[in-house]
């Protein structure tokens, strides 16, 4: 973490939510004070799959550069992966994917969701030695709200015509009790799509962004994250076209400079296909490692 990071910043984002777990967050004291820190948590924590089979995931490793640097996070990684075996966590990731987080959301290059950013070599390689295998990649794609065009064909014209977008209150986002709870420090908005002719389609956007600096110059403040969920078949693709460019369009009444979109490679070709037609271009990429008990 940036050492510019506040004391209370650390309460919104970790220490202050539900599923903190202290046993799970280890420092490393050297003589002179603190040398670095880990941080994991649990399926029963997170946003997961509940396949019956429990998750450890870390959250975030830090150690200050230093001669035995390396030493530092292995020492770190072998003492909490001592605690996640105790809790029976079968495979662990880390450090977080669009479809396992729990931590830091919006904090950091990464913002949470990247794995390990591709830059990140020293962290790529105290994984490596630990037994952490690189599972699949991760790409943030980034739009420029300022300079956002609302996308137009035949078939936005003729969905424009029959279909309207609704903001709704925070309530009525539809969002789990988990994910309501990992995103208590962001701002959050829901837009749900309304059409005359095709009542059942039931399509939603949501939207996070910190409420709370990471730095004394923090431009991310300003960025919204889209969590995308629903824009799996091609039979609704320009139904959900239609849905985040209206969205994106009263972002910018709220002065977002930037949305920030993050997804794994290869998981949804509809979704990529989305995000190039609306202007997106990838910013970042990263990779979610995994090590099997």
């Amino acid at each position: 973490m940036d050492a510019s990071f506040p004391a209370s910043a650390w309460e919104q984002v970790a220490f202050g939510k539900l599923a903190f777990d202290p046993s799970l967050f280890l420092i490393y004291e050297g003589e002179f004070g603190p040398l670095g820190f880990v941080h994991a948590t649990t399926s029963n924590s997170m946003e997961a799959s509940n396949d019956g089979t429990s998750i450890g995931l870390i959250n975030a490793i830090c150690v200050r550069s230093h001669p035995h640097q390396a030493e530092i996070a292995s020492g770190l990684l072998e003492e909490v992966q001592r605690y996640l075996d105790r809790l029976e966590c079968r495979t662990t990731f880390a450090l977080g994917s669009p479809r396992l987080y729990a931590f830091y959301l919006g904090i950091g290059e990464g913002c949470g969701l990247l794995g390990v950013p591709e830059n990140d070599h020293r962290t790529r390689e105290w994984l490596t030695n630990a037994g952490y295998q690189e599972t699949s990649r991760i790409d943030a794609w980034e739009l420029d709200l300022q300079k956002f065009r609302v996308p137009m064909d035949r078939n936005q014209i003729a969905i424009r015509r029959t279909a309207r977008v609704e903001s709704l209150s925070e309530g009525n986002g539809g969002l789990s009790y988990a994910q309501s709870v990992l995103f208590g420090h962001a701002e959050l908005y829901h837009f749900k799509l309304h059409h005359r002719d095709l009542s059942h389609l039931d399509l939603r956007a949501h939207f996070w962004r910190p409420e709370i600096p990471s730095s004394p110059n923090d431009v991310a403040r300003n960025r919204f994250h889209l969590m995308f969920e629903a824009a799996n078949h091609t039979e609704v693709a320009d139904h959900y076209l239609f849905l985040l460019a209206e969205a994106f369009r009263q972002l910018q009444q709220l002065r977002g400079m930037s949305v920030r979109c993050t997804l794994e490679r290869g998981v949804s070709p509809v979704n990529h296909s989305l995000l190039q037609r609306l202007g997106f271009a990838q910013r970042l990429a990263g990779s979610l490692y995994a090590r099997q008990r």
